[in-house]
């Protein structure tokens, strides 16, 4: 396992206002040297010093800003501050000096695609209209004016991500992609992302006769379409640029890439639920396949009150009495259950196969698993969606005790439910969990106490318990899942048993479309661990996070025993008074705690700065980066970057001797 490596670099892309119209334009310049945050160390400000010593993985940006700025001044403040593919060097954080430092792993974190049938009849972009009408706000945004350009926006992802794998390849063990990468759950979206992701040839213009079934080809104002002749209200109100040839150009067939790495999945609402918020109604699937897709509301026949409630509790009024419009018929469509989901992926030909998913997880009717591949580590991929609907998530009550079980398996010591201390035979692994919903979204008990038959619409009510995903279970008329998914837990259970594990150090997770670092303090910092959400491929600022793991010695002296109060009860030497601690703990007992070093970088795509109008793949990605820039209407907003505290960043995180000692012992089996 190499402990040196090359510096990621420091270009990135910024926004820049034209002053001659609203339009956002696009400039590359000088990045953000990583920045430490050191609120969980308890004591940081004391344990000021330098993270020289710490070489980050990867490429760095070699792409200058003279050639880019167009004839506007960079902006400072809200920017995408990421780093693209090329050579270069980072300034070190503040931190903490260390006599050395181990790298333990390398992974990269993308989310949130949203890859759409432009043509489904499922989809709802003419609501978008209706922005600002009072009851329609939880169905928006339902369009993106870019989102015909998706498929060569991800194709870039993948290079950018192959760029840094082929530059220093013992560097990365992983990508983890989020889940929400289709866009209602259907079967035809299911392929187009597997087949993106995996390599071969793609049809971004598929079932939409060349994009004319889709909104950018309809002939609509309302929706912005790069082609000349078109004076849409994109054009007039937000000054999106002509693009000549743009639209014939994104719906060419191409070869993609396909990643050259392992990479593992997660299950998100869009995966599994129609447009993300709603359970598959009976009958739904020939809808769906039948030829005609609405193009405007009938506001006046609307249900009343929050559309949202009444799209949950049964999502056919959408559209159903609103102007219809001709398309070619596709069976394809068809909303794909969890169990279609995890075969597919079983049957995809990148690595691992099934990408996590496993046939166990078929037989067990489970869409949540635990990675093992890298030396010490554990990642645990959560499911966090709720199949009676809401966008939100939450952990149903047989995943809970089997996220309990697996932190056991990894843990040499942790506290139990009511604080005491709890020593074990098992060898210590750092935990890092991955869901598509984090900690503040975990707020969906939506159909609570195990009971579907009540108020929660159509469709499936979870997994099933001992009838496995043989059936399709997204539709509760199969006989499965009823009844099955017991109590849901929510963000404070959740995060309270996390914190009974000291080796639990991170959560990745999407939803969101924001860039996001939280800290996740507990009562003692052994306690504590970071929450990093990224934001979506699909939207500003179209970034894909790299996150590096380090461990060394602490110099914090150990902290007071803290009794049942926490999980510390000796965080430093809990293992002094157990007759029965683990043989492979050793001395890790009279050793103070470990310290862990986090970096995170935001990573730009390998689209320009600025289209230059070639109609290559990379010119589309990067004209819709920029139409993303101008989409004030997104998930994430013009913000979607964060804050500095959100990107580069090395996040310091105390972590047991038992732990660190397990580290260096795989390092140097290795």
């Amino acid at each position: 396992m190499p402990e040196t490596g090359e510096p990621l670099g420091t270009a990135e892309v910024r926004l820049v206002p034209d002053e001659a119209k609203p339009y956002r334009r696009l400039h590359v310049e000088c990045g953000e040297p990583h920045a430490a945050r050191t609120e969980l160390l308890g004591g940081a400000d004391a344990m000021a010093g330098d993270t020289a010593g710490i070489s980050a993985g990867g490429v760095g940006g070699d792409v200058s800003a003279g050639d880019r700025t167009g004839d506007a001044a960079a902006v400072k403040a809200g920017d995408g501050a990421g780093v693209s593919a090329g050579t270069g060097e980072i300034s070190a954080s503040a931190a903490v000096s260390s006599a050395a430092w181990l790298r333990v792993a390398g992974l990269i974190h993308f989310t949130d695609f949203q890859l759409a049938d432009l043509a489904s009849p499922a989809r709802t972009e003419y609501m978008q209209r209706l922005e600002g009408v009072p009851g329609w706000e939880r169905m928006l945004p339902a369009y993106r004016p870019q989102e015909f350009m998706l498929a060569q926006a991800i194709e870039c992802m993948t290079r950018a991500i192959n760029a840094l794998v082929k530059a220093r390849p013992e560097l990365w063990n992983v990508a983890v992609t989020t889940g929400d990468n289709l866009d209602s759950a259907q079967r035809n979206e299911l392929q187009s992302y597997l087949t993106l992701l995996d390599g071969g040839a793609v049809e971004p213009a598929k079932g939409t006769r060349g994009f004319a079934d889709a909104p950018v080809g309809l002939g609509d104002p309302h929706y912005y379409n790069p082609e000349p002749q078109s004076h849409d209200i994109w054009k007039r109100e937000h000054g999106l640029p002509d693009h000549p040839g743009a639209l014939n150009a994104a719906a060419a067939p191409f070869a993609t890439e396909g990643l050259a790495m392992p990479w593992l999945s997660c299950f998100g609402n869009h995966d599994c639920l129609v447009q993300g918020r709603a359970a598959k109604p009976e009958g739904f699937d020939e809808y769906l396949a039948g030829g005609r897709k609405p193009v405007s509301e009938d506001v006046e026949s609307a249900p009343q009150g929050d559309k949202m409630l009444a799209y949950v509790a049964d999502p056919t009024w959408a559209g159903a009495r609103g102007e219809q419009h001709g398309i070619v018929p596709d069976p394809g469509r068809a909303v794909a259950g969890k169990a279609d989901y995890v075969r597919a992926h079983l049957a995809s030909p990148g690595l691992p196969r099934g990408h996590g998913f496993t046939d166990d997880s078929l037989r067990t009717g489970t869409t949540y698993y635990c990675y093992d591949a890298i030396d010490g580590v554990r990642v645990i991929a959560l499911d966090t969606t709720n199949t009676a609907g809401h966008v939100d998530g939450c952990i149903d009550d047989r995943q809970f005790h089997w996220l309990e079980e697996r932190l056991i398996e990894v843990s040499s010591c942790y506290a139990d439910a009511s604080g005491g201390c709890v020593h074990t035979e098992h060898r210590d692994r750092l935990v890092v969990l991955a869901s598509h919903h984090g900690l503040s979204t975990l707020n969906n008990d939506y159909g609570d106490v195990g009971d579907c038959g009540d108020g929660v619409g159509a469709g499936d009510c979870g997994d099933a318990v001992g009838g496995g995903l043989g059936v399709d279970a997204s539709d509760s008329s199969d006989g499965i899942g009823t009844g099955a998914r017991g109590h849901l837990h929510l963000a404070d259970e959740v995060e309270a048993l996390l914190h009974r594990f000291p080796n639990v150090a991170l959560w990745l997770s999407g939803h969101t479309h924001v860039n996001r670092i939280t800290p996740r303090p507990g009562a003692e910092p052994c306690e504590a661990f970071w929450e990093v959400s990224t934001g979506s491929i699909s939207e500003w600022p179209v970034q894909f996070r790299c996150v590096e793991f380090f461990a060394g010695e602490s110099p914090c002296e150990r902290g007071d025993d803290i009794g049942s109060t926490g999980k510390r009860a000796d965080c430093d030497g809990r293992h002094a008074d157990s007759a029965n601690h683990s043989e492979h703990t050793g001395d890790a007992a009279n050793k103070p705690d470990g310290l862990l070093a986090i970096r995170v970088t935001m990573i730009d795509t390998a689209a320009p700065a600025s289209p230059d109008g070639s109609l290559s793949i990379a010119d589309l990605a990067s004209l819709h980066r920029e139409i993303a820039a101008n989409d004030d209407s997104s998930v994430g907003g013009h913000c979607a970057e964060g804050s500095r505290a959100d990107r580069n960043q090395d996040l310091l995180l105390t972590i047991p001797a038992a732990t660190l000692q397990a580290l260096r012992e795989d390092a140097r089996a290795d």
